[in-house]
């Protein structure tokens, strides 16, 4: 992952009377270029040591890109290729209700902005429902997202106070609540832009619901990761409309939603 980010912070501290007035913002803003792809060398399973030796392996898992499944071609053409930009305005009085007692009030507003949203492709709007849903674990519907996130302002309200209890100092008393605003891992957010099933696939097979054609290599090394290995068995590689098996890495985050609260 390649990060450049500027930030940008400016307080302005105002006293008057029992008041310390406090008024801010800061704001950061990142652009991410993104070149990880899951699985991209497979993901194999054997069910014994003498079938791996035997290269008879049980499952294989893994991603392909739909232009070019090279290394290099990944590198310099990352599919997560993105912005985010962090804004945050702040208030916050200081009161001083007698010498030992403080009671401070704040307000911030937080605002993650995503200036291109991730593509949204046609084939999850017209995906077809899942018959377990609400049966055993609950999600999104697939149909049901509409692209539409971030990009709204938070507000994260908060109080605090410090009680000196006694005159010296000795005994000191501190609390408060509030609201409070994270931020998602970005890396997270990236698999957004390039696991939309519009730039890479997902291959996901059995041998127990269909054998791996003869002599074909899971773990063969290859310039192409496992794309090779994917269309000897019968997936089209370089197009995201072809191929049975060719799958939305939507489908599988639900699946191990699913898994999750199970477990």
């Amino acid at each position: 992952m390649q990060q450049r980010t500027w930030e940008f912070t400016a307080n302005l501290t105002w006293n008057t009377g029992r008041h310390k007035l406090l008024f801010g913002t800061h704001n950061e803003l990142y652009k991410i270029r993104y070149g990880f792809v899951n699985s991209w060398n497979g993901r194999v399973d054997y069910n014994s040591i003498e079938d791996f030796v035997g290269n008879n392996p049980y499952r294989v898992r893994g991603s392909y890109n739909y232009n070019n499944n090279t290394r290099d071609y990944i590198l310099a053409h990352p599919a997560a290729d993105f912005a985010v930009n962090m804004y945050s305005l702040y208030v916050q009085d200081e009161i001083r209700i007698h010498d030992r007692l403080r009671i401070t009030p704040g307000l911030r507003a937080d605002l993650a902005s995503l200036p291109e949203m991730p593509g949204l492709s046609d084939k999850v709007k017209s995906i077809l429902s899942d018959p377990n849903f609400g049966t055993t674990y609950q999600y999104t519907p697939l149909s049901r997202l509409r692209n539409d996130f971030m990009n709204r302002v938070q507000l994260s309200p908060r109080v605090g106070f410090r009680w000196e209890v006694t005159a010296d100092r000795k005994l000191v008393l501190r609390g408060g609540a509030g609201l409070f605003t994270g931020r998602i891992p970005f890396a997270w957010l990236a698999y957004a832009y390039y696991n939309t099933g519009n730039s890479y696939g997902a291959f996901d097979q059995r041998a127990d619901q269909k054998p791996f054609a003869p002599g074909s290599d899971a773990i063969r090394p290859s310039e192409n990761g496992l794309a090779d290995f994917i269309a000897q068995n019968g997936a089209v590689v370089n197009d995201p409309n072809s191929g049975k098996r060719r799958s939305i890495w939507w489908i599988m985050a639900s699946h191990y939603r699913r898994y999750s609260v199970q477990a």
